[in-house]
Protein backbone atom coordinates (compact mmCIF):
# COMPACT_ATOMS: atom_id res chain seq x y z
CA UNK A 1 0.00 0.00 0.00
CA UNK A 2 2.80 2.42 0.79
CA UNK A 3 4.60 1.56 -2.40
CA UNK A 4 1.46 2.14 -4.50
CA UNK A 5 0.72 5.66 -3.16
CA UNK A 6 4.28 6.77 -2.79
CA UNK A 7 5.11 9.85 -4.91
CA UNK A 8 8.86 9.45 -4.87
CA UNK A 9 9.09 7.19 -7.88
CA UNK A 10 6.49 9.08 -9.90
CA UNK A 11 7.15 12.81 -9.28
CA UNK A 12 10.80 12.99 -8.42
CA UNK A 13 12.16 9.82 -9.84
CA UNK A 14 12.54 8.26 -13.23
CA UNK A 15 9.54 9.84 -14.88
CA UNK A 16 9.60 13.57 -14.04
CA UNK A 17 13.09 14.79 -13.57
CA UNK A 18 15.08 11.79 -14.57
CA UNK A 19 15.03 10.14 -17.92
CA UNK A 20 12.13 12.16 -19.29
CA UNK A 21 12.77 15.88 -18.61
CA UNK A 22 16.46 16.26 -18.16
CA UNK A 23 17.81 13.01 -19.42
CA UNK A 24 18.01 11.28 -22.69
CA UNK A 25 14.87 12.70 -24.22
CA UNK A 26 14.97 16.51 -23.86
CA UNK A 27 18.53 17.69 -23.81
CA UNK A 28 20.35 14.58 -24.88
CA UNK A 29 20.02 12.81 -28.15
CA UNK A 30 16.99 14.67 -29.43
CA UNK A 31 17.58 18.46 -29.20
CA UNK A 32 21.29 18.93 -29.54
CA UNK A 33 22.48 15.51 -30.59
CA UNK A 34 22.32 13.38 -33.66
CA UNK A 35 19.01 14.58 -35.01
CA UNK A 36 19.05 18.37 -34.94
CA UNK A 37 22.39 19.82 -35.73
CA UNK A 38 24.84 17.12 -36.59
CA UNK A 39 23.95 14.84 -39.46
CA UNK A 40 20.79 16.54 -40.71
CA UNK A 41 21.41 20.29 -40.96
CA UNK A 42 25.12 20.49 -41.63
CA UNK A 43 26.17 16.95 -42.32
CA UNK A 44 25.26 14.13 -44.69
CA UNK A 45 21.76 15.37 -45.56
CA UNK A 46 22.78 18.74 -47.00
CA UNK A 47 21.33 19.24 -50.53
CA UNK A 48 23.06 21.13 -53.30
CA UNK A 49 21.38 23.83 -55.40
CA UNK A 50 20.48 21.53 -58.30
CA UNK A 51 18.80 19.05 -56.00
CA UNK A 52 16.87 21.81 -54.25
CA UNK A 53 15.69 23.20 -57.62
CA UNK A 54 14.63 19.75 -58.80
CA UNK A 55 12.66 19.14 -55.59
CA UNK A 56 10.97 22.52 -55.94
CA UNK A 57 9.92 21.72 -59.51
CA UNK A 58 8.59 18.32 -58.50
CA UNK A 59 6.70 19.88 -55.61
CA UNK A 60 5.16 22.47 -57.93
CA UNK A 61 4.05 19.83 -60.42
CA UNK A 62 2.64 17.66 -57.69
CA UNK A 63 0.75 20.59 -56.22
CA UNK A 64 -0.71 21.47 -59.62
CA UNK A 65 -1.83 17.89 -60.26
CA UNK A 66 -1.50 15.61 -57.23
CA UNK A 67 -2.77 12.59 -59.19
CA UNK A 68 -0.34 12.92 -62.11
CA UNK A 69 2.17 10.12 -62.59
CA UNK A 70 4.90 9.64 -65.14
CA UNK A 71 3.84 7.38 -67.99
CA UNK A 72 6.61 6.08 -70.25
CA UNK A 73 3.97 5.06 -72.82
CA UNK A 74 2.26 8.45 -72.97
CA UNK A 75 1.42 9.67 -76.49
CA UNK A 76 2.37 13.29 -75.96
CA UNK A 77 2.95 14.19 -79.63
CA UNK A 78 0.79 11.53 -81.22
CA UNK A 79 -2.01 12.01 -83.73
CA UNK A 80 -4.42 9.09 -83.84
CA UNK A 81 -6.69 10.68 -86.45
CA UNK A 82 -3.77 11.17 -88.84
CA UNK A 83 -2.72 7.58 -88.18
CA UNK A 84 -6.21 6.37 -89.18
CA UNK A 85 -6.28 8.43 -92.37
CA UNK A 86 -2.72 7.62 -93.45
CA UNK A 87 -2.98 3.97 -92.53
CA UNK A 88 -6.28 3.59 -94.40
CA UNK A 89 -4.85 5.13 -97.58
CA UNK A 90 -1.80 2.86 -97.50
CA UNK A 91 -3.99 -0.16 -96.71
CA UNK A 92 -6.15 0.56 -99.78
CA UNK A 93 -3.09 0.92 -102.02
CA UNK A 94 -1.69 -2.34 -100.67
CA UNK A 95 -4.99 -4.11 -101.38
CA UNK A 96 -4.78 -3.01 -105.02
CA UNK A 97 -1.23 -4.34 -105.24
CA UNK A 98 -2.33 -7.58 -103.53
CA UNK A 99 -5.13 -8.10 -106.08
CA UNK A 100 -2.91 -7.18 -109.03
CA UNK A 101 -0.14 -9.61 -108.07
CA UNK A 102 -2.65 -12.39 -107.43
CA UNK A 103 -4.42 -11.69 -110.74
CA UNK A 104 -1.22 -11.62 -112.82
CA UNK A 105 0.47 -14.64 -111.24
CA UNK A 106 -2.49 -16.72 -110.01
CA UNK A 107 -0.50 -17.11 -106.79
CA UNK A 108 -0.31 -15.51 -103.38
CA UNK A 109 2.98 -15.19 -101.57
CA UNK A 110 3.74 -14.90 -97.87
CA UNK A 111 5.97 -11.93 -98.54
CA UNK A 112 2.85 -10.08 -99.66
CA UNK A 113 1.28 -10.30 -96.20
CA UNK A 114 4.56 -9.28 -94.58
CA UNK A 115 4.83 -6.34 -96.97
CA UNK A 116 1.26 -5.22 -96.29
CA UNK A 117 1.74 -5.35 -92.53
CA UNK A 118 5.04 -3.51 -92.73
CA UNK A 119 3.84 -0.74 -95.07
CA UNK A 120 0.58 -0.14 -93.22
CA UNK A 121 2.25 -0.27 -89.81
CA UNK A 122 5.11 2.01 -90.88
CA UNK A 123 2.70 4.63 -92.18
CA UNK A 124 0.82 4.58 -88.87
CA UNK A 125 4.05 4.86 -86.89
CA UNK A 126 5.41 7.75 -88.99
CA UNK A 127 2.17 9.73 -89.13
CA UNK A 128 0.66 8.82 -85.76
CA UNK A 129 3.85 8.83 -83.67
CA UNK A 130 2.10 6.80 -80.98
CA UNK A 131 3.55 4.52 -78.31
CA UNK A 132 0.34 2.98 -76.94
CA UNK A 133 -1.23 -0.31 -77.98
CA UNK A 134 -4.15 1.38 -79.76
CA UNK A 135 -1.81 2.26 -82.63
CA UNK A 136 -0.70 -1.35 -82.84
CA UNK A 137 -4.31 -2.56 -82.87
CA UNK A 138 -5.09 -0.07 -85.62
CA UNK A 139 -2.17 -1.37 -87.66
CA UNK A 140 -3.26 -4.98 -87.17
CA UNK A 141 -6.87 -4.24 -88.19
CA UNK A 142 -5.96 -2.20 -91.26
CA UNK A 143 -3.40 -4.79 -92.38
CA UNK A 144 -5.97 -7.58 -92.12
CA UNK A 145 -8.56 -5.45 -93.92
CA UNK A 146 -6.05 -4.73 -96.69
CA UNK A 147 -5.40 -8.43 -97.29
CA UNK A 148 -9.13 -9.22 -97.26
CA UNK A 149 -9.95 -6.33 -99.59
CA UNK A 150 -7.19 -7.47 -101.93
CA UNK A 151 -8.81 -10.90 -102.14
CA UNK A 152 -12.21 -9.30 -102.71
CA UNK A 153 -10.91 -7.14 -105.56
CA UNK A 154 -9.29 -10.23 -107.06
CA UNK A 155 -12.64 -12.06 -107.04
CA UNK A 156 -14.26 -9.25 -109.07
CA UNK A 157 -11.29 -9.11 -111.43
CA UNK A 158 -11.40 -12.87 -111.98
CA UNK A 159 -15.18 -12.74 -112.49
CA UNK A 160 -14.71 -10.02 -115.12
CA UNK A 161 -12.03 -12.08 -116.86
CA UNK A 162 -14.17 -15.23 -117.06
CA UNK A 163 -17.25 -13.46 -118.44
CA UNK A 164 -15.26 -11.07 -120.64
CA UNK A 165 -16.54 -7.90 -119.10
CA UNK A 166 -15.02 -4.84 -117.53
CA UNK A 167 -14.14 -4.72 -113.86
CA UNK A 168 -16.86 -2.18 -113.11
CA UNK A 169 -19.47 -4.27 -114.97
CA UNK A 170 -18.45 -7.20 -112.78
CA UNK A 171 -19.03 -5.09 -109.67
CA UNK A 172 -22.56 -4.38 -110.95
CA UNK A 173 -23.34 -8.00 -111.89
CA UNK A 174 -21.82 -9.82 -108.92
CA UNK A 175 -23.57 -8.94 -105.64
CA UNK A 176 -21.26 -7.74 -102.89
CA UNK A 177 -22.51 -10.31 -100.39
CA UNK A 178 -21.86 -13.13 -102.86
CA UNK A 179 -18.34 -11.86 -103.56
CA UNK A 180 -17.60 -11.84 -99.83
CA UNK A 181 -18.98 -15.35 -99.55
CA UNK A 182 -16.64 -16.49 -102.34
CA UNK A 183 -13.66 -15.00 -100.50
CA UNK A 184 -14.54 -16.91 -97.31
CA UNK A 185 -15.23 -20.17 -99.14
CA UNK A 186 -11.99 -19.91 -101.10
CA UNK A 187 -9.92 -19.15 -98.01
CA UNK A 188 -7.73 -22.00 -96.87
CA UNK A 189 -5.02 -22.54 -94.31
CA UNK A 190 -2.52 -20.52 -96.32
CA UNK A 191 -4.85 -17.52 -96.34
CA UNK A 192 -5.26 -17.74 -92.56
CA UNK A 193 -1.49 -17.82 -92.16
CA UNK A 194 -1.23 -14.75 -94.38
CA UNK A 195 -3.76 -12.92 -92.22
CA UNK A 196 -1.88 -13.87 -89.05
CA UNK A 197 1.37 -12.60 -90.55
CA UNK A 198 -0.28 -9.33 -91.53
CA UNK A 199 -1.80 -8.91 -88.06
CA UNK A 200 1.52 -9.51 -86.29
CA UNK A 201 3.69 -7.36 -88.57
CA UNK A 202 1.03 -4.63 -88.70
CA UNK A 203 0.84 -4.47 -84.92
CA UNK A 204 4.58 -4.46 -84.29
CA UNK A 205 5.33 -1.93 -87.04
CA UNK A 206 2.72 0.60 -85.90
CA UNK A 207 4.06 1.41 -82.43
CA UNK A 208 6.84 3.95 -82.03
CA UNK A 209 9.73 2.76 -79.87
Amino acid sequence: MNNHNNSNNYNNGNYNSGNYNGGNYNSGNYNSGNYNSDNYNSGNYQYNNEEVQLMNELSSNQAANPYATANPYADENSNFFLAIVGGSVVAFICSLLWAAITYLTDYQFGIMAIGVGFLVGSSIKVLGKGKSSKFGILGALLSTFSCFLGNLIYVYAYFAKIFAMSFFDAIGDLPFSEAISIVFKASGLIDILFYILAIYIGYKSSIKN
